[in-house]
């Protein structure tokens, strides 16, 4: 009897924990978190929007803020690898570690507008993607140095970069917004940044995230709930259907066919993720029980990821964000 208690007890416990699909975690500020990076299941970096940087060494049960340097937001965390890792914000920060996230260092972007997204494709080779300057359509920064030097490449189109994605050193993709009128435009280049063209984003609303699976299949999400795929490197761009409408903030698939959205609803302060397992045909939205906006999403592998956003939210699944509770009124609009 008492081993047929345990075993019962053991299940009960392990289906309440699936059960929970997304738990939060304790991250210690009221500060907005922007951005979320894991190097493994158990080490990852979070940062906030008076240039805090915090990191886990067990998996985000807890998290130790470290001296940045910074005051400003910071918007992006990239780690090339498990010792190196970049951030970046407004007025032209630009910070670097080499001793995984124990010390940082300033570096000299160039520039004092704001830096929204970096991405590093080996140790040394890295891209931002920054505001325009006045009409000038000098929109990404890149380093072959590891941030030593940083250039401004110009576009060829005055462009808001929010979101930048290479697929390779030579290819890549940057979207964002004309400052004058808002119109949303999707960008490619072939030779790692020297020249860029446009590409038709097919989207309605500001494009806010890329992210590129595979050479070819691509994702682009934004404002007003627009959401499209391409599985031809952006020479066409089809239209998603998603359930909830929205602000997408952040994307991440974890392979060509599953992956992830996340944002807030259209009307009030709610985090909204939603996944796919059908390479963005079909959306369903998953069980949140927190409030505040979500900012950005990292998987660390199928299962585990993490989710961040306003006011030190800090959400993590174990499960794929799958839960076995009813849906059944959960934030109905």
């Amino acid at each position: 009897m008492k081993v047929t208690a345990l075993i019962l007890l053991i299940f009960l416990l392990q289906t309440n924990l699936f059960s929970q699909g997304w738990i939060k975690q304790t991250v210690s500020t009221s500060s907005d978190l922007t951005s979320v990076y894991f190097t493994s299941e158990d080490v990852g970096y979070t940062i906030a929007q008076f240039g805090e940087i915090f990191k886990t060494t067990d998996g985000g049960t807890t998290w130790v803020e470290k001296t940045s340097g910074a005051s400003t937001r910071l918007n992006s965390v990239h780690f090339p690898d498990d010792s190196t890792g970049y951030a970046v914000g407004v007025s032209g920060v630009i910070l670097k570690t080499v001793d995984a996230g124990e010390t940082w260092t300033m570096q000299s972007s160039g520039t004092t507008l704001d830096l929204e997204q970096v991405q590093f494709l080996t140790t040394t080779t890295g891209y931002i993607g920054k505001r325009a300057n006045g009409g000038e359509p000098e929109s990404v920064l890149k380093t072959a140095n590891g941030g030593i030097d940083w250039v401004l490449t110009s576009t060829g189109i005055v462009t808001d970069f929010y979101t930048i994605y290479f697929t390779s050193v030579s290819t890549g993709y940057g979207g964002g917004q004309t400052p004058v009128g808002g119109d949303s435009y999707l960008l490619k280049t072939s030779n790692g940044g020297t020249t860029w063209g446009e590409q038709d984003s097919n989207m309605s609303g500001l494009l806010l995230t890329l992210f590129f699976p595979s050479t070819d299949t691509g994702y682009a999400a934004g404002g007003f709930s627009s959401a499209v795929r391409t599985t031809n490197g952006g020479s066409l761009c089809e239209k998603m259907t998603l359930p909830i409408t929205g602000t997408y903030n952040s994307l991440f698939f974890t392979s060509n066919s599953t992956g992830y959205i996340a944002g807030q609803f259209e009307v009030g302060s709610l985090p909204l993720i939603m996944k796919t397992t059908d390479v963005g045909i079909t959306w369903e939205k998953q069980v949140l029980t927190e409030v505040g906006i979500l900012n950005s999403i990292f998987f660390v592998n199928d299962d585990v990821g993490f989710a961040c956003g306003r006011v030190g939210l800090m959400l993590k699944t174990t499960s794929g964000g799958v839960t076995d509770v009813a849906d059944e009124n959960q934030y109905a609009v």
